[in-house]
């Protein structure tokens, strides 16, 4: 619970940091945001694209629900530091994920 208040905290600190650089097609923790939102704005882009004559549209679609355990801190430090984020955070336990325990149910 500590840990889960601790993080709440410095996503909300970073957040105040961030804000301003994210593009407004990256949804990922924005407040009132949701998968539904994504898919509306990226609909309404290929539609408004594809309006115009002689044009098409390509679209990827990556499923990243794995790619949390193949994360490099480092790699992510450097980014953090670049975006003025302070190295006191970067370094705080919300960054040491590696050392708690993971469980994976099958069913």
């Amino acid at each position: 619970i500590i840990m889960k208040c601790f993080e709440r905290l410095v996503l909300h600190y970073l957040r105040n940091i961030i804000d301003h650089q994210l593009d407004s097609t990256k949804f990922a923790y924005r407040t009132s945001r949701s998968l539904y939102d994504a898919k509306t704005t990226g609909l309404h882009s290929i539609l408004e694209n594809l309006y115009q004559p002689g044009t098409h549209v390509r679209i990827l679609f990556v499923e990243l629900s794995s790619t949390i355990n193949t994360i490099i801190l480092s790699i992510i430090n450097e980014k953090l530091s670049h975006i003025a984020v302070p190295p006191s955070l970067v370094s705080g336990p919300p960054f040491s994920y590696r050392t708690r325990g993971r469980c994976v149910r099958i069913k």
